[in-house]
């Protein structure tokens, strides 16, 4: 059976950026104002995030006091249908293109 090893080349440094994001499984922002453990394992991934300068994503956030306890936190980016649902790509184009109008009767 062969094993393989993976090691960082002495001479190469590493890359400053490992990461592009970090993002926050539902599964642990569900309730996480009220789960300590889910709490505990959310300030660890927002650290994480911090300490490899990468942005935190939590994605599932149904709830104000889900987007509450994240915001406190530190997490700023936040996805789930409290900061809105699913929608036609022509929906967010007039969004973007400010037709407010037509975005209230389309949904």
């Amino acid at each position: 059976m062969e094993s393989t090893t993976l090691q960082q080349d002495p001479v190469t440094p590493p890359h400053p950026r490992v990461l592009g994001w970090v993002k926050i499984d539902k599964t642990f922002v569900s309730g996480v104002e009220s789960n300590a453990k889910s709490a505990e394992i959310v300030r660890a991934v927002i650290g994480l995030g911090r300490a490899l300068k990468s942005p935190v994503i939590a994605e599932g956030v149904e709830t104000a006091g889900e987007r509450s306890f994240l915001m406190l936190e530190g997490c700023e980016e936040l996805q789930g249908y409290l900061i809105g649902r699913p929608a036609p790509a022509a929906t967010y184009a007039m969004l973007i293109n400010g037709d407010r109008a037509n975005v209230l009767m389309a949904g």
